[in-house]
């Protein structure tokens, strides 16, 4: 009975927090799976009446939230403001930061804080965020509070920078140089417009002039008006299959991480796993076994395993540097590259081996055949690896998330969205359209 009272007892707090969170307006420009991310990562405080929570320039290391009770900010000159709810603490959204003002309860407090560097791992950019944090502060100052921050596009905050504008300067200055310098060497006209071209091309890349794909296909281009390379040169490479199988990888990395799938996917493996190190490592393994027959690229296996591994780490809460994060990452990629040998459609190359094989051996080396036949080298290396991670990363770490953790983050996170839905129906395309590829062609 007391076991379930103390558990009911730790999920109301964990409740209570996600609630205070979510409902906060320094976190108003956040998504819900950026506060369930965080979560893991709060830590809960009682104060005295006149304890002091933190002094002026000290390390600004954590953000405040008040549950209950009452805070005094100071000032070195006098008291600023008395709150009993909302967030103090919001000089750490700099780097390096002391604290400008003073802490201290005035009556017995309930707070909670987030270390500052878990707030830049997950909205290291959210600027609206930074703004938000600003607005918080200079409110702390200010009888009369300001205007809730709220999102806007990005183009409309940026103006032109000084940094631009020299590298507009450099990309209109050094293509001519380069032309001219290549011209007296005695290179082909159409070698030299295209040094030329590569250039501007490159101080683009480099200033950010633009969207990372309009210099490359302007000097596309330009080469294609200047007769520098005939189109079906220029263009060949829209034509190759490796390039549109690289941009669907990457693009369905890019939709797991967007769409927050991928974290959904984490908390729910979490859920029903015990909560060590050595079972999330084996998450990880088979998880990158399972992919390894259905993409057909150990480096587009890499691209989509990635966000797993992070999402992973970040909310178990391991040391980015220590055993536990490196046996992850080390199961992650043997999961991801040491089996391809097993599946006949997890590299190119088998494709191609496949394809040396007398008609009648093909007929025999299926698909499943072909598992078959490795199986015996398959358990026997999926032993001895997971023997070896066993005995190499012997130092236990322990998690910092538990069950009651995950469960809010279940409640913050709510049903399936509509882009994870959409997300999870690409996926599922893509997986179908590489299974069956020998049918299709």
């Amino acid at each position: 009975l007391m076991n379930f009272n103390l558990e009911a007892q730790m999920d109301i707090n964990q409740k209570q927090i996600s609630e205070l969170l979510l409902n906060s307006d320094l976190f108003s420009t956040c998504s819900k799976n950026d506060i369930a991310r965080i979560l893991p990562f709060v830590r809960k405080r009682s104060c005295k009446t006149g304890e002091e929570i933190y002094a002026i320039g000290d390390d600004a290391k954590d953000i405040f939230f008040i549950i209950s009770g009452k805070i005094r900010l100071n000032s070195e000159k006098t008291s600023l403001k008395v709150l009993d709810s909302g967030s103090f603490g919001e000089e750490s959204v700099r780097k390096n930061s002391k604290y400008l003002l003073g802490a201290i309860a005035i009556e017995p407090s309930e707070i909670i804080s987030i270390p500052k560097e878990n707030i830049d791992d997950i909205l290291i950019d959210n600027y609206h965020f930074k703004d938000s944090a600003y607005g918080s502060l200079v409110n702390h100052y200010s009888s009369e509070k300001m205007e809730k921050v709220t999102k806007t596009k990005k183009s409309e905050k940026e103006d032109k920078t000084t940094f631009k504008i020299i590298g507009w300067l450099f990309t209109l200055i050094i293509p001519p140089i380069v032309y001219l310098i290549f011209d007296n060497m005695g290179l082909k006209w159409e070698q030299v417009i295209f040094i030329a071209v590569a250039s501007a091309t490159v101080l683009m890349w480099i200033f950010r002039l633009a969207n990372e794909f309009i210099p490359s296909l302007l000097a596309i281009i330009v080469i294609l008006i200047l007769h520098i390379a005939p189109p079906k040169v220029a263009l060949s490479g829209f034509t190759n299959e490796s390039f549109f199988m690289a941009m669907s990888v990457f693009g369905i990395s890019s939709i797991l991480v967007s769409s927050g799938l991928m974290f959904r996917l984490v908390i729910n493996l979490l859920k029903y796993f015990p909560m060590s190190q050595a079972w999330h490592a084996r998450i990880l393994l088979f998880s990158g076994i399972l992919m390894t027959p259905v993409l057909p690229s150990a480096n587009g296996r890499i691209v989509m395993g990635v966000p797993l591994l992070k999402d992973m780490i970040e909310s178990l809460g391991y040391k980015k540097n220590g055993s536990a994060a490196n046996l992850l990452a080390t199961s992650a990629f043997m999961g991801l590259t040491f089996f391809s040998f097993a599946f006949l459609s997890s590299k190119a190359i088998h494709f191609v081996v496949f394809g040396l094989f007398p008609t009648q051996i093909q007929d025999q080396f299926s698909w499943g055949y072909w598992f078959y036949a490795s199986i015996p080298a398959f358990l026997v290396m999926l032993v001895l690896l997971i023997i070896s991670l066993n005995y190499l990363y012997r130092k236990k770490e322990k998690p910092s998330l538990s069950r009651e953790i995950i469960k809010v983050q279940n409640n913050v996170l709510g049903p399936i969205t509509t882009r994870e839905w959409t997300a999870l129906g690409g996926i599922l395309l893509f997986v179908i359209g590489i299974a069956t590829s020998s049918l299709h062609k």
